[in-house]
């Protein structure tokens, strides 16, 4: 006598049919396809960003001012216009001198400080006990300072317009930029 109940189950137990294992096979590299598009839309993206970069900061606004002129209007009705635009950095191995020069001339406010420590629910007052008593103590315990950029950028406009001299660790560049108003 056939027992059907246990041939189903033996069945089973061999494995994902052919057929199943093609359909993982289809989708798997559908997926794979996918991926590499999307890496390489990232990179022509990249390198778009990167020449409309380079024309809006480089090659009109040198056109404009070959032309001799400050603003230009389009036929279709977009303006175009020169303005100079202000970045200020500091490279990461520079911020304990640039903030330490920062908070000797005045602008320490701008500097942030970090302390992270991990307490769970219900431990707020462990935690502002433990912090009290770091600073107590003088202990050397794990922080970090930074500036956000809006903030550095901003004070680095101000400084420029002033003629604030920064030191080198520092850095704040001018340079023109296109910008185009609809």
């Amino acid at each position: 006598m056939i027992d059907f109940e246990n041939d189903s189950v033996e069945e089973e137990k061999l494995g994902p049919s052919d057929s199943q294992l093609q359909e993982i096979s289809v989708i798997t590299n559908n997926l794979l396809v996918l991926q590499k598009r999307i890496a390489n839309g990232t990179k022509y993206l990249a390198e778009l960003a990167k020449q409309a970069t380079k024309i809006e900061t480089d090659t009109l606004p040198d056109a404009l001012k070959r032309a001799g002129v400050a603003s230009f209007t389009m036929p279709s009705g977009e303006g175009i216009s020169i303005k100079d635009t202000i970045v200020t950095n500091i490279k990461k191995a520079d911020k304990p001198l640039a903030y330490k020069w920062m908070n000797d001339n005045g602008f320490g406010s701008l500097v942030k400080t970090k302390i992270v420590l991990n307490f769970g629910m219900g431990e707020k007052e462990r935690a502002d006990e433990l912090l009290k008593y770091l600073n107590d103590n003088n202990f050397d315990f794990g922080s970090s300072q930074d500036i956000h950029a809006a903030t550095l950028k901003k004070w680095g406009t101000d400084a420029l317009e002033s003629g604030l001299s920064t030191p080198e660790t520092i850095k704040i560049d001018s340079f023109p930029k296109a910008i185009i108003t609809k």
